[in-house]
């Protein structure tokens, strides 16, 4: 119960005479009755939300957590399999259409302690990311860091870029994304209209950067 404890610290005052929001006792018990009889409990949204924003808040290594209290938390814990493909690109749409300054976490069903189901799974690291090409010379054109993921996508998926066939280094990698540990990984092209590229150039050295970059996701 300790984040719940924190919860309430840090949220009550906040929450206090919100729609179904409880006193800590009737929550706290609540909660314990949701344990004995399932195993588990669910997080109310609220509680959903705090806890990534404490998380974040709570990340040494991430020079940005002082922006914690700005997470917005979309919540697909009721989305089938089916359809988290679709929000995965809603989620990238919506951080393009409110500049990159808005932050947001997308947070699916978990686990039954049976385990006897499990969520999707995405096996890119990042939702946009550039390909990597290896010329006969030895050359790379893209993120050399992606070069292993963008031949094991040509070898496993027969992708091999672009549809137009126009290679550069600045390809969005597909994701590959499975319903379930057990499922057939699926392919799914990034729309370049969901996330244009940003461009980034210095305006008295136009020359010395022309680089172009994406929104972090």
């Amino acid at each position: 119960m300790e984040f719940i404890e924190l919860y309430y610290h840090e949220r009550q005052d906040a929450m206090k005479g919100k729609d179904g929001f409880l006193p800590k006792d009737e929550r706290i018990n609540e909660i314990k009755s949701l344990i004995i009889a399932t195993g588990t409990y669910t997080h109310t949204f609220d509680e959903l939300e705090h806890g990534a924003r404490v998380a974040w808040r709570n990340s040494p290594k991430c020079s940005n957590r002082k922006y914690w209290q700005q997470v917005r938390c979309i919540s697909s814990r009721s989305i089938m399999h089916r359809y988290f493909v679709s929000w995965c690109l809603l989620l990238t749409l919506i951080v393009m259409s409110c500049g990159s300054s808005e932050a947001y976490i997308t947070v699916f069903k978990p686990a039954p302690p049976d385990k006897s189901l499990d969520g999707p799974r995405i096996w890119n690291d990042q939702l946009l990311q550039y390909a990597a090409y290896c010329d006969e010379e030895g050359e790379v054109t893209g993120d050399p860091k992606n070069l292993r993921f963008t031949e094991m996508l040509k070898e496993r998926f027969c992708w091999d870029g672009p549809p137009d066939g126009k290679k550069g280094p600045h390809d969005y990698l597909p994701l590959v994304i499975q319903a379930d540990p057990n499922g057939t990984p699926e392919l799914f092209e990034v729309p370049l209209e969901m996330c244009p590229p940003v461009h980034i150039h210095h305006p008295r050295y136009p020359g010395e950067l022309d680089m172009f970059s994406f929104v972090n996701t």
